[in-house]
């Protein structure tokens, strides 16, 4: 029979960062709330080796300390944290439904928060090796590889702070990434060029891992020629930090972005009662990102009502890292968040002479915003006539 005994204001699906601070708020409201975490708080945030550029960390700060501190805080909050897997959820209605392995339970508000999990290459070798040779927590197997050959697959700022971390340990590193250049911040570009057992392979892909109870031998494929070449290595370490895919399976009731949850400047998902938090959600910056990879000479032009926004910041931010232009018509110092923005003028007209120049020798024009009108587009594409111009609509919130 039917348990319908266990009834709660907010159910929280997810104990990382997002959630936890989610139940946080919601039980200082007098709320009665429940947070379902399948295995430990702390989300993927926990699993990494040192925790760099979040706000209130402390020194020396690592995956497990900061989620033993995020535990500590709901505990003493009184957040109540039940750890089961969620089978099936049913979120239409004004009582919305989740069934676990273990209780069924209800509520009125349902926050999903439940994160991504890493992405898998679909390699050869990659599960028959996980655990021998191929890891993905750097924190808890890093020891293992000491004096050994290391490789960290990627290139974004995860990938190259664990690269940093494993360094210590490795007798060499090489970073593989598939791009011609890393992604990360250049405070950790730095650090990588500073570090004398780092080697860095862009343009190439991990294509293939081989062995039994260790690696004894991988592939790795160049990019640019095609050519595959395989590499006695025994005993080696592999790490892959590939991006990651959005825990969305069971939300089938939900319109999914690339299998993300849309959500609006108050984390309302499309089903009344329903929110969503954290990297569950589908970014506006997303897109942009995709775009900006794919180009070969693009420019982000930021147009007006939105340079105040977390989302305009965070593609602005990615540009700057990657050396792409930032081009604006907007005027200030706190126009565009932006260390050095090429000023264009009034939509391309008396503009200095290095953003007039990236304009003409770009290949895609990538203009964020939220006030475009149709007169800018057609503007932007008169003075980049061999550029493709996307207009990306960012919400000024």
């Amino acid at each position: 029979m039917e348990n319908v005994g266990k009834q709660y204001d907010i159910i929280i699906i997810g104990a990382g960062p997002a959630g936890i601070s989610a139940g946080i708020y919601g039980v200082s409201r007098g709320k009665k709330v429940l947070v379902i975490e399948k295995k430990k708080i702390g989300g993927l945030i926990g699993k990494v080796s040192t925790v760099t550029h979040y706000t209130g960390i402390v020194e020396g700060e690592t995956g497990s300390s900061f989620a033993a501190r995020m535990k500590r805080q709901a505990e003493a909050a009184g957040v109540p944290v039940v750890y089961e897997t969620v089978q099936s959820v049913t979120l239409r209605g004004e009582i919305k439904k989740i069934v676990t392995d273990k209780n069924i339970y209800r509520a009125a508000k349902v926050i999903l928060a439940n994160g991504t999990t890493p992405r898998k290459l679909g390699i050869p070798g990659e599960e028959e090796l996980a655990g021998h040779g191929i890891g993905r927590n750097a924190a808890m197997e890093g020891l293992d590889f000491s004096g050994k050959h290391v490789y960290v697959v990627g290139g974004a700022d995860g990938a190259v702070k664990e690269a940093l971390y494993l360094a210590q340990f490795a007798s060499k590193l090489t970073l593989v990434h598939f791009e011609d250049r890393l992604g990360c911040i250049p405070e950790f570009l730095a650090k990588v060029e500073n570090t004398p057992n780092i080697e860095v392979k862009t343009g190439t892909r991990l294509w293939g891992v081989y062995g039994g109870e260790q690696i004894e031998s991988l592939e790795l494929k160049d990019e640019g020629t095609g050519e595959v070449v395989r590499i006695s290595d025994p005993g080696c370490g592999i790490f892959i930090y590939a991006g990651s895919v959005p825990n969305t399976a069971a939300y089938g009731e939900l319109k999914l972005e690339n299998g993300y949850i849309p959500v609006n400047a108050r984390m309302e998902t499309e089903i009344p009662g329903v929110y969503a938090a954290g990297d569950i959600c589908a970014k506006q910056v997303r897109q942009a990102v995709e775009l900006i990879r794919a180009a070969k000479r693009p420019v982000l032009y930021v147009g007006g009502g939105c340079v105040t926004s977390h989302a305009c910041a965070e593609v602005v931010e990615l540009a700057e890292k990657m050396q792409i232009p930032v081009v604006t018509t907007l005027i200030g110092k706190a126009a565009v968040p932006c260390s050095n923005p090429l000023n264009l003028g009034p939509v391309g007209m008396h503009g200095s002479k290095y953003a007039n120049m990236a304009m003409t020798e770009c290949d895609l024009i990538i203009a964020v915003g939220a006030r475009f009108s149709d007169r800018v587009t057609g503007k932007l594409s008169d003075f980049a006539p061999r550029a493709q111009v996307i207009h990306i609509d960012i919400d000024p919130a």
